[in-house]
């Protein structure tokens, strides 16, 4: 399986159960901190520079009644992104929670390590939260498959697994 199919089939198979190798988990977690820097900037920054203005507008309202102010034409653009961006940040996420579960699963191990692992980043802010996944990503990226079944699953062999046995 190549590398946008696995992601394909990681947006597509939004599910807790069975076993992800660690190409697809490799695959989709660059993608999804690809996507994440995309967010920041056309996202998440736009939003922090609208509360700025509120807050540097200390009530005036000029900056908000005028429809032709760069404050006003930013905060339609931060309405208009966050009907793309909200879904697309939910359904991503939410696939990227579950294919870290299923990485999980086929090194024999329970999906409860990573709720445990989202736990202890949201209870330390924002800098330990970035440390605690990127850690995560490397020890899951590096760990080898648990060869055979699992109470999991079965590993499944892909056709690039076939071409290395013979």
């Amino acid at each position: 399986m190549n590398y946008l199919m696995s992601i394909k089939n990681t947006l597509y198979n939004i599910s807790l159960d069975g076993r992800a190798d660690n190409r697809e988990y490799i695959a989709y977690k660059v993608f999804e901190y690809v996507f994440e820097f995309i967010n920041f900037f056309f996202y998440t920054l736009p939003i922090v520079f609208v509360l700025f203005a509120i807050i540097a507008s200390a009530g005036e309202t000029y900056l908000w009644n005028n429809p032709n102010t760069p404050a006003q034409h930013l905060f339609n653009y931060t309405l208009a992104a966050s009907i793309v961006f909200i879904p697309l940040n939910i359904w991503i996420r939410l696939a990227g929670y579950c294919v870290s579960v299923r990485r999980l699963h086929d090194i024999n191990q329970s999906g409860w390590i990573y709720f445990g692992l989202c736990v202890i980043a949201c209870t330390f802010g924002i800098m330990f939260n970035f440390l605690i996944f990127f850690a995560a990503f490397i020890v899951l990226a590096i760990i080898k498959s648990y060869e055979g079944e699992n109470q999991y699953g079965i590993k499944t062999l892909n056709t690039e697994d076939f071409k290395t046995l013979e």
